[in-house]
């Protein structure tokens, strides 16, 4: 019993240090969006708090949006693209771009 519960506990903390399971894919530009916009949010760890998400030029694999801060955060290097995959939804923040 123990050793199951050991395996369990391992599972969670594998499924959370890689990012968990993948949501279900976004099916509209706007639910990549939103995403798009958490994946930021967290690679940032928060810390832009003014910016603006447009976004990009998609593929048939892949949603992309671009990241400018603005305000305070209008600095040069803070541009960023997130991708969000088709089929997965998983999101992958690029940053300094």
């Amino acid at each position: 019993m123990r050793a199951i519960v050991v395996a369990l506990a391992l599972s969670v903390w594998l499924l959370d240090a890689c990012g968990g399971p993948a949501a279900s894919a976004p099916q509209t530009e706007r639910a990549a969006s939103v995403t798009a916009e958490t994946a930021f949010a967290k690679g940032t760890e928060h810390r832009i708090t003014h910016y603006i998400l447009r976004p990009g030029e998609h593929t048939s694999s892949k949603w992309y949006f671009h990241v400018t801060g603005t305000e305070e955060f209008a600095l040069p290097g803070n541009n960023w693209i997130v991708t969000v995959d088709k089929k997965t939804g998983r999101a992958e923040l690029i940053g300094g771009q």
